[in-house]
């Protein structure tokens, strides 16, 4: 049923055909999209991001980041495309002629951002040359047990009795000794480190009973009480030093660089081993550490700057050198960061040099003419760089030749002789 403002016009035929062929190219255009963006590809395979899924070896937490990818906004041409999927081929050499349909740019004209990938690492572990910072932040939360007394903490000692034996105020008690110890009147020095208020104050009860009779806990001894004055001051004198080291504007934050034998010095606790250790585990050593030196703190580190990572370049390069690795990079890509492999490069010999986590030596070696002729759509030797990997890109044959004959004959002795070839003469000489 039409509305009342509703107008049918007529059509010609020649226009009604073009309508058509447009809704049916609309419709084709459509399906094609949700075949490669929402379902499978047409060749019964699941969208890459699915088929990772499916792959025992990565954790599932890093599984779950691949269903949140972006998704593009349909426009421009339909994204029917063809390719090779080195998954399906597992390394083995393969064709151009292997391609099938393949979600190639599902993001379409988002594919300058990218896709949500894999973390390069399931978990970063620290290595010499990281640079981390400590942020001491002070503690509430009730602790489990009681109070110890700790060197420079001050007591106030009390006795209704007889007020000679009341020693400090509540603005400034007796000191605990560097040793350990409190210097009372009368007993002298007294064990007061390590102990609670009730042990300390049953201590000074046995200590002054030999000065006084019936000085006991039920009788004169009922009314010595010990009262903290000032407690905890390891926790200041930490915050003294964190403020120190780390400068007027640093706040209660320390910065520290991983050393080549992988400890960092910590203020009170001295050197800690955090090499190849993650950030969580850092936390609950350095935490674990601090608890049985000082109470009411909670150390969080954090990672600020990582060590620099590089690849070295040599050979048959247009300039080689030393470059940084800011990311996943495989031979190719750091081929390129050299400007592209000279004329004479054999890249069918491409070499490797890298060091084992025991600094032993390994080597190989990569043939990556087809890749960079693209004869080869998944080369198994485009392999990943590890950082501090050595790049040689050699000569090739031919390019050894030529070099032998520039050197011997253009720029050796026969560059500086000319050479007149080899007469040679049979026969008697008149």
């Amino acid at each position: 049923m039409l509305l009342p403002s509703t107008k049918l016009i007529a059509l010609p035929r020649n226009v009604r055909r073009i309508c058509a062929a447009g809704l049916i190219a609309t419709a084709l255009m459509a399906l094609c999209y949700s075949s490669n963006v929402v379902g499978q590809d047409g060749m019964g395979h699941a969208p890459a991001t699915q088929g990772f899924v499916e792959n025992p070896s990565i954790p599932r937490a890093a599984q779950g980041l691949l269903l949140q990818q972006p998704q593009a906004y349909y426009g421009g041409c339909p994204n029917c495309m063809q390719g090779i999927d080195c998954r399906d081929h597992c390394g083995k050499p393969v064709g151009w002629s292997a391609m099938r349909p393949l979600d190639f740019q599902p993001l379409l004209h988002g594919e300058f951002i990218g896709p949500i990938r894999l973390p390069a690492m399931v978990d970063y572990r620290m290595r010499p040359g990281d640079e981390l910072q400590f942020v001491y932040i002070l503690n509430r939360e009730q602790r489990i047990g009681e109070y110890r007394l700790q060197v420079g903490d001050q007591v106030r000692i009390s006795y209704s009795l007889d007020p000679n034996l009341t020693q400090g105020d509540l603005s400034r008690g007796v000191e605990i000794l560097p040793d350990g110890t409190l210097i009372l009147h009368m007993i002298g020095a007294v064990p007061a480190a390590g102990l609670t208020i009730p042990q300390l104050r049953s201590q000074l009860i046995k200590s002054y009973s030999g000065f006084f009779k019936n000085f006991d806990e039920q009788s004169g001894g009922a009314s010595l009480d010990v009262i903290p004055v000032k407690i905890n001051t390891k926790l200041e004198d930490l915050r003294n030093a964190v403020t120190n080291l780390g400068g007027f504007n640093s706040g209660q934050a320390v910065n520290a660089t991983i050393m080549p034998d992988g400890k960092v010095d910590l203020p009170l606790i001295g050197p800690v081993l955090l090499q190849g250790m993650t950030r969580e585990e850092i936390k609950t050593e350095i935490n674990l550490r601090y608890e049985s030196v000082v109470a009411g703190m909670v150390v969080e580190p954090r990672l600020l700057r990582q060590a620099p990572r590089r690849v070295f370049i040599y050979g048959q390069v247009r300039e080689p050198g030393v470059y940084s690795l800011d990311g996943p990079t495989t031979v190719t890509q750091a081929l390129a960061l050299s400007k592209g492999i000279l004329v004479g490069g054999n890249d069918r010999q491409v070499i490797i040099f890298r060091r084992a986590d025991d600094w032993r030596l390994v080597a190989t070696k990569l043939d990556l003419r087809g890749a960079h002729l693209g004869k080869d759509p998944s080369p198994a030797d485009e392999i990943w760089i590890r950082d501090s990997d050595l790049i040689i890109v050699p000569r090739t044959p031919m390019k050894l030749t030529n070099d032998f004959v520039r050197q011997v004959f253009t720029e050796g002795i026969y560059g500086v002789v000319p050479f007149g070839g080899i007469s040679i003469q049979l026969g008697n000489q008149q």
